[in-house]
């Protein structure tokens, strides 16, 4: 059996309910064949800091299942929000 990796891409504002898709497509069917989860951020133009704790989560989720999450871009993207903020989303409240 060969492992694979699942790559999900994240493009654009992620707002709450972005987050709440990410989620799933994480966590929902990596089986036995899945060893690593990499999550491409590159795209992504905005996201509420409820990304963070939610990133960890589903790190915890994957790991009792033995699969890694590789996160990729995020470094990237959050240096490009910081420059050029987007607006913030219903819900979200600046500081």
């Amino acid at each position: 059996m060969e492992l694979v990796q699942r790559v999900i891409l994240v493009q654009g504002l992620v707002d709450r309910a972005g987050i709440a898709r990410l989620r799933l497509r994480c966590l929902d069917g990596p089986d036995g064949d899945v060893a690593t989860v990499v999550v491409d951020f590159s795209g992504m133009t905005g996201c509420p800091s409820a990304l963070f704790p939610e990133l960890l989560q589903i790190n915890a989720q994957l790991q009792v299942r033995q699969v890694a999450l590789r996160l990729v871009g995020l470094t990237e993207a959050v240096a490009g929000i910081v420059a050029d903020p987007a607006p913030v989303g219903a819900g979200d409240r600046a500081p």
